[in-house]
């Protein structure tokens, strides 16, 4: 059975100091069935030369890069994640100044698969902190309400 296909979502902005190294831990995933759709917002650095050098090495069908609306980060996501032409069984977020582990989307699958075809899911986790040497500084705050669908959206309020 084939792996079913993870489709991520990434905005830049002017991220040519942190892009390359997001991008290489995306292509160095242990699950490899993703593609990665990218709204780059008016870049004036070399930010879009990165990803059309990316592009190139991962091959144009698992990286495509869209015009963004210019108008920030959120409207950024949200013309990508409307954009009806972009599916997948599942999808992921990302900035672009994070360097994924390995497992990051396996992981996600793994857990994303045991959950009930009935129910909406949602998999989330904490995100570990780095300095600007790549030096581990801490972990993001451990929210006090359990994970959920619900309280996911109330976060995003």
């Amino acid at each position: 059975m084939p792996s079913k296909t993870v489709a991520i979502f990434l905005c830049t902005y002017n991220g040519q100091k942190y892009l390359e190294e997001q991008l290489n831990s995306i292509r160095d995933q242990s699950y490899k069935n993703w593609k990665i759709w990218v709204s780059d917002d008016g870049s004036v650095d070399e930010t879009k030369k990165l990803l059309e050098a990316f592009q190139e090495t991962v091959g144009h069908d698992r990286l495509q890069i869209f015009d963004g609306p210019r108008s920030g980060f959120a409207a950024n996501f949200l013309s990508l994640i409307s954009n009806i032409d972009l599916s997948a069984d599942y999808s992921a977020w990302s900035d672009q100044d994070d360097i994924w582990d390995k497992d990051k989307l396996g992981n996600a699958i793994n857990w994303l698969e045991r959950q009930p075809d009935t129910t909406p899911a949602l998999y989330c986790s904490r995100t570990r902190l780095i300095d600007e040497n790549g030096e581990e500084i801490g972990y993001s705050p451990l929210f006090r309400r359990p994970p959920s669908f619900a309280n996911a959206l109330s976060c995003l309020l």
